[in-house]
């Protein structure tokens, strides 16, 4: 089940204690923060891998109880966000700065995407059955090739006795047929599903499947879970959700394209390195807009739809520099090279360049 969490402002406002630090506030003593407790609200996330077993434990078990509520195509769905949703109460246990653990209230927004989950069920059906049938195919057809080879060597043997029947048989085992290969990723996926039986008969399948594992393992397909102490009505906590999907683009861009993942630089020198890479991300994220605002209006595509590759294709065009001035004389540039500049918003590209000195 894949529990996505609230997300706030920064990965410092996961902890409470960095939370107040980077608001600049301090937590308050416990016990104080006892008798306020009802008044004030510490935006945070619990993480997934530090509560691992017992944030998915409560969620499963909230959705196990609540499931059939979840399922109701009217009581609790919301027809804009296209999922069903409802809020459970939710508490957890935070440190305050003595050291003494304090109760927190929050709210467990479970949430099921109907569609998602029956796209997800049926994939992995068919996935199963599909392999399941190839095995047993396989299967059958190395049985009519033994079978058949087991009738010849017989006839061998009585004719021509036992070495020359047996020479048949090494020869024959060299071209029977074989089992296909599957995909490394595919079989892992559906191995667990899969039950093999080597004492089948001849006319019964080896490959069945496991359809109480299997239904055991669609159950929580398309459902949930955002728990928070920010937001109590899980539609709006949703859709606040859904909004931080151009700010994990720009964590992406920032950290893998522009190289901002380790700024590897001395404590007087990272405020220029920090200018540079904001500098860079701003940029980068202003040509992604440009070239999705324009693949709308031309019909035009990126290559892969990588930005990273089309502008390594880029680099490909030149431009050369004139033998008394200080100009630069640009290239013959090829269609598909034009067709990106297109994308980048730059349609009309310049035959000169002139350098000022």
């Amino acid at each position: 089940m894949n529990f996505r969490k609230f997300r706030v402002r920064s990965r410092e406002e996961f902890h409470p204690q960095k939370a107040c630090s980077a608001a600049g506030r301090r937590l308050p003593p416990a016990k104080d923060l006892r008798k306020r407790s009802r008044h004030i609200r510490y935006k945070m996330r619990i993480d997934p891998y530090e509560r691992k077993g017992r944030a998915s434990g409560a969620g499963e078990l909230q959705l196990r109880r609540r499931m059939n509520a979840l399922m109701d195509p009217v009581a609790h769905w919301d027809p804009r966000l296209e999922v069903s949703g409802l809020t459970v109460t939710d508490h957890w246990t935070v440190t305050a700065q003595g050291g003494e653990p304090v109760s927190v209230e929050g709210h467990l927004h479970l949430y099921r995407d109907g569609m998602l989950a029956q796209m997800l069920t049926n994939e992995l059906h068919r996935d199963v059955r599909d392999v399941a049938d190839m095995k047993n195919e396989d299967v059958n057809a190395i049985r009519r090739y033994t079978g058949k080879m087991a009738e010849e060597a017989a006839k061998i043997r009585k004719k021509d006795g036992e070495e020359a029947a047996k020479k048949f048989l090494r020869v024959a085992a060299k071209k029977q047929p074989q089992m296909r290969k599957i995909e490394d990723g595919l079989w892992q996926r559906v191995r667990p599903y899969l039950i093999e039986n080597r004492r089948a008969k001849n006319d019964r399948p080896i490959w069945s499947v496991n359809f109480n594992k299997l239904k055991e393992s669609v159950e929580f397909k398309g459902c949930y879970a955002i728990r928070t102490n920010a937001e109590p009505d899980c539609f709006k906590a949703l859709k606040t959700c859904r909004e931080r999907q151009i700010i994990e683009q720009g964590f992406d861009q920032l950290k893998n394209e522009v190289g901002g993942s380790r700024f590897e630089c001395t404590q007087n020198s990272y405020r220029g390195r920090l200018f540079v890479y904001c500098l860079a991300q701003a940029l980068r994220m202003m040509m992604l807009s440009t070239v999705k605002k324009m693949q709308a209006d031309t019909g035009l595509k990126l290559p892969r739809q990588s930005l990273r590759k089309a502008l390594i294709q880029l680099q490909s065009v030149q431009a050369t520099k004139h033998r008394t001035t200080n100009t630069f004389i640009v290239k013959a540039i090829a269609k598909r090279h034009r067709d990106l500049f297109t994308l980048l918003g730059i349609e009309k590209i310049p035959r000169r360049l002139d350098r000022f000195s």
